[in-house]
């Protein structure tokens, strides 16, 4: 009878405490092989494997350390010694924004905490044979976004620099464009929102994620440290 190897599982979750029940329930199935520590890894120095077999890892990871996983893979894929692996992130939420950019860096599966053990396990087994994972609220999102337009890049800017209090002239100002430039692209953005106004721009964009809040804090700094003069108060 032909011996099945197990799917041997690392977690680099930066919560030692969800780390260490992700590992208790893991360990507990007769087909996985839990080979982590509770440390989340050193980005750009994550070990993807051992050298001694060809089986692939499965990351069980956050989303910052899996992202960084996913981005390490890639650039060994890119070498003549890579070893495979395979990187499964479980985040505290599933916006739009990030769902995307983690499937760009390379990840392979995608769930939500709070979701089921069933679904855990479903996405270990899944990805470990070589299958794209998607939970069903992150499902539900890459759904709902497949029926809404997308935004531009400087659509984006535009939307960044109005949620944190920008007028027309400042964006304009800052991103060096007409002020009816600036006017159409809150147009086009507003109907791609389907919304009337700044404030319900902002609330949508904020829920759907479209616009990171890691892009939305350098510019809302910028902001506080730029005096405004009385004109600019007149416009805000």
């Amino acid at each position: 009878m032909k011996t099945v190897a197990p799917i041997r599982v690392q977690v680099s979750h930066g919560d030692p405490i969800f780390a260490a029940g992700l590992e208790a329930i893991l360990s507990q199935q007769p087909d996985m092989l839990v080979l982590s520590t509770n440390a989340p890894p050193q980005p750009g120095a994550a070990s993807i494997a051992s050298p001694s077999t060809s089986a692939p890892v499965v990351h069980v990871a956050d989303y910052a350390s899996g992202v960084e996983l996913a981005r390490a893979q890639q650039r060994r894929e890119q070498g003549p010694f890579s070893q495979p692996a395979r990187v499964l992130v479980i985040s505290g939420q599933a916006k739009e924004w990030d769902v995307r950019a983690a499937l760009a860096a390379g990840v392979h599966g995608y769930l939500v905490q709070g979701g089921g053990i069933h679904e855990l396990l479903d996405a270990v087994r899944g990805v470990a044979q070589g299958l794209r994972y998607m939970g069903r609220e992150v499902s539900d999102v890459l759904a709902d976004s497949l029926t809404n337009a997308s935004l531009t890049s400087r659509e984006r800017d535009v939307l960044s620099l109005l949620a944190v209090g920008y007028c027309n002239k400042q964006i304009s100002n800052e991103l060096d464009l007409a002020v009816g430039t600036v006017k159409t692209h809150m147009k086009a953005v507003f109907s791609k929102l389907g919304v009337g106004n700044r404030t319900k721009a902002i609330v949508v964009a904020a829920q759907r994620g479209i616009v990171p809040a890691p892009e939305w804090q350098p510019v809302r700094a910028a902001a506080a440290r730029r005096p405004m003069t009385e004109s600019s108060r007149l416009m805000a």
